[in-house]
């Protein structure tokens, strides 16, 4: 909500300078600008150009997204690509079917910002085909990163590990939605798991007596066979499109060596 006067530009601009936790002077250092200047936008006492809008943004390190959304709000078009569709094409594509292969023979997935499953790795496939309960889920549609460890028909009974696990999870895509109040989609999709797979609501709140790790431990069991992984995010760095920036890339990694003969074993057996 702007305030009385204000435009949706300058709330923004005000929005993201405190949620970086900048005074109008560091900010202003960064973009190269007076502190003056700095405050006759936040106030409209100044009219941005485009340039200074894209500059801003940069020294905001603002998600692509909102960069057009700030565009737009003062009067320019939006300048960053936003895609359509979800099929990853080009350079993009390329580098991470060289992940993708690199990677074998332990599990690497690709999801959107939504954590809708885009393609993944062999590994990942042999893995999923022995860890999900209904396989016909797995022939084409909509299938979500976040649905499989906590729907029943996937890959729920199959975690050892299940409740940390997903306390885990709950914890991350919260801090997400803290981080972007914008994104309604992600704020729905965590609201829809927690009701519709009866998640614990308390897992909503953060636990500040343990440390919070760039990655964590998930254990999976089929038959006598033990998957014990550490998994973990990373994104693309610099983008320049809005579909490419909200790419998340999870790979695993075998915590033992059991793990790793396991993985081996199963690439054998798909060839």
């Amino acid at each position: 909500m702007t305030r009385d006067g204000e435009t949706l530009f300058q709330a923004q601009l005000r929005y993201w300078r405190n949620r970086r936790g900048l005074s109008q002077q560091v900010l202003a250092h960064s973009a190269g600008v007076s502190a003056r200047h700095i405050s006759f936008l936040e106030t409209g006492r100044s009219k941005p150009s485009e340039e200074m809008v894209l500059i801003l943004a940069d020294a905001l390190e603002i998600p692509l997204n909102d960069r057009n959304g700030m565009l737009e709000s003062a009067g320019f078009q939006r300048f960053y690509p936003e895609e359509q569709s979800s099929e990853i094409t080009g350079p993009t594509k390329r580098v991470l079917e060289q992940m993708m292969s690199q990677h074998e023979p332990y599990p690497l997935v690709v999801m959107d910002g939504h954590y809708d499953v885009l393609t993944f790795n062999s590994g990942a496939a042999a893995v999923m085909a022995r860890i999900v309960k209904d396989p016909s889920r797995l022939a084409g549609g909509r299938l979500n990163g976040l649905e499989m460890i906590v729907d029943p028909a996937l890959c729920r009974d199959f975690v050892e590990n299940w409740e940390q696990s997903v306390r885990e999870v709950v914890a991350r895509i919260r801090r997400q939605v803290l981080a972007s109040p914008n994104d309604q989609r992600l704020r729905l999709l965590l609201d829809d798991l927690i009701e519709r797979f009866e998640l614990d609501p308390e897992w909503l709140q953060p636990d500040f007596s343990t440390d919070v790790e760039p990655f964590f431990i998930v254990r999976f069991r089929f038959g006598e066979v033990t998957l014990s992984f550490s998994t973990c995010l990373t994104r693309f760095s610099s983008p320049q499109t809005t579909m490419v920036e909200q790419l998340v890339i999870e790979s695993f990694f075998p915590v033992d060596d059991s793990t790793a003969e396991a993985c081996h074993a199963l690439a054998r057996e798909g060839r």
